[in-house]
């Protein structure tokens, strides 16, 4: 009977990953990542689906990475005025790894989540690609995992949506799950205001004072709160001079300055900029294909049509659009597909 270690988060997804898994015939082996003091997950709901699903659960306690890895890039991005994707850091640096680790130990074969996601092999290489849910489809905090990883993936949701997976769960048992609310924007927020948020975990952040927002031509229109509380597009928390001027948004963040740039929701569009740190499961692929398509934010304001790149150097690329994005900002993970195939991604540096 081969392992598999499934990452137990106390959601509906994640329990019914492991019962699937083991009624496909899998030894199942759950594994609880608690990642900060404040996201405690109830011992009774992680009992109920040990109970459930008769499964060990064990817990580890990532903090330690989380705080050294996922909230060290939060706040370098933030202080230099970059726009950070935690999820798309935590992802293959912090839970994909231990719970790796804890399959390597338990001699497992394989890992699971409850991500909605697929997996396919195309010429020698696996490839993530999009659920069938698109609503819930996870592969744009992903593009990270090299080979080593999905080699041993396995993905129990891509194919389902999730209406299926809480029908799923009611027949098990597991009903109670599907009555909790959706876990929402980031993990360890806890329901802070993003300030708030920036003030706990970044210390710097309650010693940056207000600064001007200028407008394009340098003249001072207005003030802020500080730099760090703005990204890219945001229309809200800067104190105009001039209150016609009220519908105007940041365009650019100067972080030695402490000051915003304000333009208008035009200024925003662009039709080329640079990726680095990229990871591509297969360069070649993403440099020739013809129907490349990109997302910058998961779901949402995307840029339609396709996107060519061109290699500037090792890790660095030029992304030329057929059509505009709007409002890039830098730190931001840009992520390529090709006919729903997940191909890789890089951060988006100007």
């Amino acid at each position: 009977m081969k392992k598999v270690v499934v990452g137990i988060s106390g959601g509906v997804d994640s329990a019914v990953t492991a019962h699937r898994l083991k009624a496909e015939g899998y030894e199942v082996i759950g594994v609880h990542l608690k990642i900060t003091e404040d996201t405690v997950v109830p011992t009774s709901k992680l009992r109920l689906i040990r109970e459930r699903i008769d499964i060990p659960v064990t817990v580890i306690d990532g903090s330690k990475i989380f705080r050294e890895v996922v909230i060290e890039a939060f706040r370098n991005d933030h202080l230099a005025a970059r726009t950070p994707s935690p999820c798309a850091t935590c992802n293959p640096q912090l839970k994909w790894r231990l719970l790796f680790d804890f399959a390597d130990a338990a001699h497992a074969a394989y890992t699971a989540s409850g991500h909605y996601i697929q997996k396919v092999c195309v010429h020698g290489n696996w490839y993530l690609k999009q659920a069938v849910d698109p609503v819930k489809d996870q592969s744009y905090f992903l593009w990270g995992l090299g080979q080593k990883y999905l080699d041993r993936i396995i993905t129990p949701l891509g194919n389902i949506n999730k209406e299926e997976v809480k029908q799923y769960a009611n027949k098990i048992g597991l009903g109670a799950l599907t009555k909790q609310k959706e876990s929402k924007g980031l993990c360890f927020s806890n329901g802070l205001t993003y300030s708030k948020l920036l003030q706990k975990y970044i210390p710097e952040a309650t010693r940056i004072t207000k600064g001007s927002a200028i407008d394009k031509n340098g003249n001072k229109i207005g003030t802020h709160q500080g730099y760090i509380y703005y990204t890219i597009g945001q229309k809200r928390g800067i104190d105009y001079f001039d209150s016609i001027k009220s519908n105007l948004c940041v365009i650019k963040i100067n972080a030695e300055k402490n000051e915003l740039v304000i333009g208008n929701d035009n200024d925003l569009w662009s039709g080329e900029f640079i990726i680095d740190d990229c990871h591509f499961i297969d360069e070649y692929k993403v440099l020739s294909s013809s129907q490349l398509e990109l997302k910058v934010r998961g779901v949402g304001r995307n840029p339609g049509g396709y996107a060519q790149l061109e290699k500037m150097s090792r890790h660095k690329y030029r992304v030329l659009l057929n059509q505009p994005a709007w409002a890039m900002a830098p730190g931001q993970p840009v992520v390529f597909y090709e006919n729903k195939l997940l191909l890789g991604g890089g951060i988006m540096v100007q």
